[in-house]
């Protein structure tokens, strides 16, 4: 004990090691916002501070969503899961094959806001999931009251600003639940929802900023179409889907003139993908008729309204960029692509890849040789990555957990590090009901994303209806499913994924 004396002073009088506290976050989370869209937004100036971002973030060629249609695609952000583990298969209540959708079926204890509620103080500013908010009638506890407001969102600092629907697809005039309260906005200039919503997020950052680690949501509906926009009376056929606009910030044409001017005459580039207008091969598609010159007119028009209402996009992501400061982690990604006229389709919700790829943007502290913590060199990665991942991802760097997840934490990849990947992925989908579904929607589908080196990624689609798709080529043309050896393979693997869950799912992945 004598001998051990010295040495246990010593140890009570050295200093104890804090552990370092956990970073903030904010993640800024778009509607509709495809790949091409995203690209050219950038080569033509408009988005100098997404631009800013990227060049200090990991940029990935290859995100896609498992689910690519709004309310279950965000819900597997959340969760980390895929669709037939998180229980959100579409945008309305009932799904076809007997699922749910909509609000109602968020699981908000197995969600990244749940891993960090101890930790963080939590900030959601706009879009949450659809039907969110939207019964006034409602108990006062149900996600569709106006005036829930989930536990996470309750603690110390923490604030919620989520817009009720159907007002969360309006530019101007944009209803927000304010920790409770209802708060009605009007139509003037200063009432964009883009900007508007940008300026609650910072000034919570920035009023709460040091107090707690910070964990902040910024959702804007932007560039998807608003119902305060539109170029043509409905009509009931799939040309509606044209019909649609996304209402910018009418300010950006004395603000931003240079980029309202670029934007207001975007060449229409779908017209050069090959797959524009071509037909596909499968029942779900064959009553979509061929656009006709009117149909490219407006769908010209909703083209160009989208890179305009990226103008303010941008400006609210510098200002939300500054004012969470440059240590903190901030993602840019959206809950699906968008089709321009791909295989004569508008909208999004199926396999292909304008529907299913987005843009993913991850920029934290930039690595130094000998680092341990997560951080990032960056750059460029070409694995294949799911929006089931970026949770998982945000949960490790903050010192959390998320077991119930199917996702993989992407802290590898960010800090440039070589190791096995996925291969496959699995993309879900179930048609939803009520209004506009039977024109809009499409049957229930599972499909397999086969990432492949340097090539553009296989899909192979299984339809309820028994009909298949395999495409290798590029434009998504050439359905080889009838004569392809592979099939039985891609059958197999698809099966593997269709009710996989957590640790099942990345080694079937493999």
């Amino acid at each position: 004990m004598k001998r051990l004396l010295p040495v246990l002073l010593l140890l009570a009088a050295a200093p104890l090691t804090a552990a370092p506290a956990p970073p903030n976050f904010e993640i800024i989370h778009l509607d509709d916002l495809d790949v091409l869209t995203f690209e050219l937004a950038d080569r033509y100036g408009l988005t100098p501070n997404i631009r800013a971002l990227r060049a200090r973030g990991v940029n990935f060629r290859l995100s896609a969503v498992v689910n690519a249609v709004c309310a279950p695609s965000r819900h597997a952000f959340f969760t980390g899961q895929y669709s037939h583990n998180n229980g959100l298969w579409c945008n309305t209540h009932d799904c076809d094959q007997g699922t749910r959708g909509s609000v109602d079926a968020v699981d908000m204890p197995r969600t990244i806001f749940a891993a960090l509620e101890e930790t963080h103080a939590e900030g959601y500013f706009g879009k949450f999931i659809n039907a969110s908010g939207s019964d006034s009638e409602a108990p006062s506890g149900s996600p569709r009251n106006p005036t829930n407001v989930f536990p996470q969102f309750r603690g110390e600092r923490s604030t919620w600003k989520g817009t009720n629907d159907p007002w969360t697809y309006l530019s101007y005039g944009t209803q927000v639940n304010s920790d409770g309260a209802i708060v009605q906005y009007g139509m003037g200039a200063a009432d964009h929802q883009t900007r508007l919503l940008a300026g609650l997020a910072a000034a919570w950052i920035t009023q709460n900023r040091g107090h707690r680690p910070l964990f902040a949501y910024y959702a804007p509906v932007a560039p998807h179409s608003t119902g305060d926009a539109g170029q043509c009376p409905p009509t009931g056929t799939y040309s509606d889907s044209y019909c649609a606009f996304s209402m910018p910030d009418l300010r950006d044409a004395t603000w931003n003139p240079a980029a309202w001017q670029a934007a207001s005459s975007m060449p229409f580039y779908p017209g050069l993908d090959p797959s524009f207008n071509a037909p596909s091969p499968v029942s779900a598609f064959a009553d979509k008729p061929a656009l006709d010159s009117l149909d490219q007119q407006r769908a010209r028009g909703l083209w160009r309204s989208r890179f305009l209402s990226m103008i303010a996009v941008d400006d609210a992501v510098g200002q939300i960029v500054a004012a969470i400061g440059p240590d903190a982690w901030v993602v840019l990604t959206s809950d699906n692509g968008f089709q321009h006229g791909t295989h004569r389709l508008g909208n999004k919700q199926t396999a292909f890849r304008q529907s299913v790829f987005v843009p993913l943007v991850i920029a934290g502290p930039v690595c130094v040789p000998g680092q341990e913590t997560p951080c990032v060199v960056p750059g460029y990665r070409d694995q294949l990555v799911l929006n089931t991942d970026i949770a998982v991802t945000l949960a490790e760097i903050a010192g959390a957990a998320m077991p119930w997840a199917d996702g993989r934490s992407l802290v590898p990849l960010l800090r440039g590090e070589s190791l096995e990947w996925r291969t496959v992925a699995l993309v879900e989908h179930r048609k939803a009901t009520g209004a506009g579904a039977d024109l809009l929607d499409f049957s229930a589908f599972d499909a397999l994303l086969v990432n492949r080196p340097g090539l553009q990624p296989r899909l192979y689609v299984e339809w309820a209806s028994g009909e298949c798709e395999l495409y290798d080529d590029a434009p998504q043309l050439e359905n080889t499913c009838a004569t392809s050896p592979d099939v039985p393979a891609l059958h197999a693997r698809l099966q593997a994924l269709r009710t996989c869950a957590g640790q099942e799912c990345r080694d079937a992945e493999q």
